[in-house]
């Protein structure tokens, strides 16, 4: 059986969690609570300030694809997200936590699932895009749809570098 706990994507996540939640807390006055478990969870992070309603926070820590404008993930995840949207009535903020461009981006569930067409090269491309493939289904998400939020620190970028190992981008 493998340990969840030392898995790369494990780490990798975790690092990403704690970027995020460092900024929301120090950029924009964020009580942030973290699920911080060591299994795969709901939600990564719960965030409020006094008189504004709870946000709920997932983030992922991977690049975007190299060949297409976008990225994406696990499409069951998504309509676990969008299901547990409606049911709870709560906004839900993504955040890409992206080791390729050292950077963090991200968007609302709610803007994420609004339909937009691209032009990219001679294709048009229509998101969101939902891809199946021999590693699961994917839903993929326009770059120009994100919102960037800050720069990885170089170090923190390379250390995250060191821990992929991917088909994805």
């Amino acid at each position: 059986m493998i340990d969840y706990t030392q898995t790369n994507t494990l780490k990798k996540g975790t690092i990403g969690e704690k970027l995020c939640k460092e900024w929301l807390e120090s950029e924009h006055g964020y009580a942030v609570f973290s699920t911080d478990t060591k299994c795969p969870h709901d939600i990564d992070l719960i965030a409020t300030k006094k008189g504004e309603d709870y946000i709920f926070c997932e983030v992922k820590t991977k690049c975007a694809r190299e060949h297409y404008p976008d990225t994406g993930f696990d499409k069951n995840d998504f309509d676990h997200y969008v299901q547990l949207s409606e049911k709870h009535n709560v906004k839900i903020f993504l955040f890409f936590t992206d080791e390729c461009g050292c950077t963090i981006y991200g968007q609302w569930l709610s803007e994420l699932q609004k339909e937009v067409t691209i032009t990219h090269g001679h294709k048009t491309l229509s998101y969101p895009w939902f891809q199946s493939s021999s590693w699961g289904d994917i839903v993929y998400f326009p770059m120009e749809a994100m919102k960037t939020i800050t720069d990885i620190e170089e170090e923190t970028c390379f250390e995250l570098q060191q821990l992929t190992k991917s088909n994805y981008h």
